[in-house]
């Protein structure tokens, strides 16, 4: 695991958000009748706009479900490897710093460090576990 990749975490989690929302949105929203003119319009089997719509609206949920399935997968890979740091304070660092969201300054602060200690304790961390 990489800085760069726990700083994905916050932005995953926002996507994931945005996406339950946008799929619910499509699964609430309701498609209502053509108007009615009365006479059939001889047009054969050919599809309705009412189909086509709710085809769109379908295949958009599916695309938007699968987008979902890969960001939570990212999530728990990132979640998995919070549960293998074996150093409670770089464990502290991350939620601090990728889970909760607060910047370096206010992570030094709610540690008792110096602004820059936990940046260079986490590196320090990772680049220690990626060499094995």
């Amino acid at each position: 695991m990489t800085i760069i990749e726990l700083e994905e975490y916050r932005a995953i989690k926002t996507e994931i958000k945005e996406l339950f929302q946008e799929i619910n949105e499509i699964t609430n929203c309701s498609i209502g009748s053509p108007p009615l003119s009365g006479m059939p319009t001889g047009k054969g089997n050919s599809v309705s706009i009412v189909e086509k719509t709710v085809n769109k609206k379908i295949k958009l949920q599916e695309k938007l479900s699968k987008k979902l399935d890969r960001q939570l997968e990212k999530l728990n890979e990132i979640e998995d490897f919070l549960e293998t740091v074996d150093d409670a304070d770089v464990r502290l660092i991350i939620r601090y710093r990728f889970i909760n969201g607060y910047d370096w300054q206010v992570v030094g602060e709610k540690m008792h460090f110096e602004r820059t200690t936990p940046y260079y304790k986490l590196k320090k961390y990772l680049e220690r576990e990626n060499s094995k």
